[in-house]
């Protein structure tokens, strides 16, 4: 009976031991593929990438990584499936959705990357860049008001985004409003004044 106990004792050990292990080398996995992606090595990333999820199938922030990287090299669709992955895993991932919807927009899938960024939203309420793709969408929608509202969201959370504020220009001036839009473009060149050459229609933009 003691040496059954202690056969289990033992066995649990060199498990518990090798699961160490493996968490450890795929780690050290996810720091490489990280390190390849940041050089640029886009390939070796993928490969890395690939592996890691052969040793840990669950591992949802590697189906993100590799899904943001797909997506950058125009592979969305490929991206796509490698989010909904992450999604049957944890569907508790503001940033799997957010990605999500990314892909999807660039797909012009526009209702369906409506609905990705939103539940990115609903799962982070402070999310500036899902309420700023966000507007951006409802922007090519041609949805002034929804687009006005996802823009001044992202801004009342992060009141430095001077993307926002441009794109908020847009669509103001877009519906008619040229004072307010004129007004938004200042405060942008208030809070960069360098972004008249990031955006070099401002001048343009503000009657200059």
């Amino acid at each position: 009976m003691l040496y059954k106990f202690i056969t289990l004792i033992l066995t649990a050990f060199l498990v518990t031991i090798a699961q160490i292990g493996m968490a450890q080398n795929i780690n050290q996995l996810y720091y490489k593929a990280r390190a390849a992606y940041n050089q640029g090595n886009y390939t070796e990333a993928e490969l890395i990438f690939r592996r890691i999820l052969q040793l840990a199938p669950n591992y949802v922030y590697v189906y993100n990584n590799l899904g943001a990287m797909l997506t950058e090299q125009g592979q969305s669709d490929e991206a796509i499936k490698l989010y909904q992955k992450a999604i049957m895993i944890d569907s508790e991932s503001a940033t799997v959705y957010y990605n999500l919807g990314l892909a999807l927009y660039y797909q012009k899938r526009l209702n369906q990357a409506i609905a990705a960024y939103q539940q990115a939203i609903n799962l982070d309420r402070n999310y500036a860049k899902a309420y700023y793709n966000l507007g951006l969408v409802f922007y090519d929608q041609e949805l002034l008001e929804e687009a006005v509202t996802a823009y001044q969201k992202a801004i009342e959370i992060y009141p430095n985004y001077t993307k926002a504020y441009y794109s908020l220009g847009l669509a103001l001036s877009k519906q008619g409003q040229l004072e307010v839009a004129s007004e938004t473009y200042q405060k942008l060149l208030d809070i960069d004044p360098n972004a008249i050459y990031t955006y070099p229609d401002l001048n343009l933009l503000l009657g200059k």
